[in-house]
């Protein structure tokens, strides 16, 4: 089968979707999963694109990211909060950033809603 062309779709200016899509090709209905498989199949890839992909990609091909996607005014924000092991040694944004999209499913995931912190 092999792997997605995924520096070629980059190169080209182009943000793709990241995403699941049903249990017929992949068990596993899992965003975590696909970042983290992501990234560690193409280790060249921002973690900040992998992240841009799974949230403002996935928007893009639904036809939703006038509202969905990004922080914007006017857009819908629903927050979780995630929480793992893994992320408490971030340095720095970036590095949280990368934690997030290669460790796969966080020890704590919690529905927050709209425009609250955790």
């Amino acid at each position: 089968m092999g792997t997605a062309p995924v520096n070629t779709i980059l190169s080209a200016g182009i943000i793709p979707a990241l995403g699941t899509d049903s249990i017929a090709s992949n068990p596993m209905l899992d965003i975590w999963h696909e970042m983290s498989t992501l990234s560690h199949e193409h280790p060249d890839v921002d973690p900040a694109v992998i992240l841009q992909m799974a949230t403002i990609g996935g928007a893009q091909a639904l036809h939703e990211s006038a509202t969905y996607g990004r922080l914007v005014p006017g857009g819908t924000a629903n927050f979780i909060c995630i929480q793992a092991e893994a992320y408490k040694d971030a340095n720095s944004g970036k590095e949280l950033i990368k934690k997030i999209t290669s460790y796969g499913r966080p020890d704590s995931i919690s529905w927050m809603g709209p425009a609250v912190t955790c």
